[in-house]
């Protein structure tokens, strides 16, 4: 907020549409104490079922505009989904990526390995590859093309992104520069899972391979190495979930 010069938080939470987070009246109290929001939070689409917030107090919000939308039915505001054209948006199912076990063990690897905390590439890269662990290095494999372009776009921060003959396999995300066999492994873990290296993966032995390491500062690091083929078995083994 202070980067932002912003003086209030809205979301998009409904009172009593989830059965912890947004239980009732207390809890919504609880999480705006907690975030240190104190009258600085409101939620539009149960305003007028919470307490006021300071700006709609002295009168630089209009009250009258917010909603009071309450429990789990989701009618009211597709319905204003609708009005407002509204076309691109995620169906009403699941919950907060933060509350998955999946996500939070991802979470915690990526945080011992960069030993600080993590800024907004690191999350949109956790959201975006599955993620398996080799030692004290982390290797980032694209689930399909999506991901791929979304990883190979992505301003990397730290880590290294793994190119094989100029096609992009996946990210390395280590502080130092991995050694020659801890890139040979991690380039076989990264073909074992890419369906569309599957005529590499077919080789007996992954001999003379191309790969270019591209690091956040620009350098380029070109290496021919030889990766042992890893059973699917193996490679699974090493995923974090």
């Amino acid at each position: 907020m202070y980067e932002v010069q912003a003086d209030l938080v809205f979301t998009g939470e409904v009172l009593g549409q989830r059965p912890k987070s947004q239980r009732n009246r207390k809890v919504l109290e609880l999480i705006e104490l907690e975030s240190g929001l104190k009258d600085r939070l409101l939620r539009p689409l149960s305003a007028k079922l919470l307490p006021p917030t300071l700006y709609e107090r002295i009168g630089l919000l209009d009250r009258s505009k917010f909603l009071a939308i309450k429990g789990r039915s989701r009618k009211v505001q597709l319905l204003l989904a609708s009005n407002y054209r509204f076309r691109d948006y995620s169906p009403p199912a699941g919950g907060c990526i933060l509350t998955s076990k999946e996500f939070g063990a991802k979470f915690k690897e990526m945080r011992k390995v960069k030993g600080e905390s993590l800024d907004q590439v690191d999350w949109f890269i956790l959201r975006n590859g599955k993620m398996l662990k080799l030692d004290d290095i982390l290797v980032i494999v694209p689930r399909d093309r999506s991901e791929s372009s979304n990883l190979e776009s992505t301003y990397l921060r730290w880590g290294f992104k793994v190119y094989l003959q100029e096609r992009f396999l996946g990210i390395i995300l280590t502080k130092d520069l991995p050694s020659h066999e801890m890139i040979s492994k991690a380039v076989s873990l990264l073909i074992s899972f890419r369906d569309n290296f599957k005529e590499v993966r077919e080789q007996e032995a992954l001999q003379n391979l191309e790969i270019t390491l591209r690091s956040p500062r620009g350098n380029i690091i070109d290496f021919r190495l030889k990766a042992e083929p890893i059973s699917r078995e193996e490679a699974h083994s090493l995923v974090i979930n």
